[in-house]
């Protein structure tokens, strides 16, 4: 299976359950995943941009993985889901602030790749302060899930050496 990578999967794993000091094995899993499973694992430019503004442990591994991790999103899939934003009931701003991020740009390349998006968003599909990338992921029909469940499907181990 192929996935698309949003920043909070990184970001999270980073600050709480898969820190650097606490498990690297987290963080050579996912390069080597990236590396060897054919472009299995994949994320978009504005997420590199989003890991490069720690400048911090993050931000060094972001620039470890392939150049081939990070990728451009289709200009017609990306129409596809800012027009589908702008029809939603939030306010202006709140559309402004989703399109003005990575989210749309992965869901874009989800839809265009026909790929699984793994992200720690969690649906909230009534709320007007914020739109959730499983939500827009469930309109336009592509499967969404957390970094526990990837983990789970890749049947990763990380094993005391």
């Amino acid at each position: 299976m192929k996935y698309i990578f949003d920043s909070n999967v990184f970001i999270q794993a980073k600050n709480t359950y898969y820190d650097f000091d606490f498990c690297p094995a987290f963080w050579e899993y996912m390069i080597d995943f990236a590396q060897n499973i054919n472009g299995g694992a994949l994320s978009v430019l504005q997420v590199k941009e989003e890991l490069k503004l720690g400048n911090d442990d993050l931000a060094e591994w972001a620039k470890a993985l392939p150049s081939s991790f990070f990728i451009d999103s289709p200009q017609a899939s990306l129409r596809m889901v800012v027009n589908y934003i702008n029809t939603l009931p939030a306010d202006r701003g709140v559309k402004d602030k989703f399109v003005n991020c990575g989210d749309p740009y992965i869901i874009a390349a989800a839809l265009h790749l026909n790929i699984t998006v793994v992200t720690q968003e969690v649906s909230a599909p009534v709320s007007r302060n914020k739109i959730k990338i499983p939500d827009v992921c469930k309109h336009f029909n592509i499967k969404c899930i957390n970094t526990f469940d990837f983990l789970k499907y890749e049947k990763a181990k990380f094993i005391k050496g």
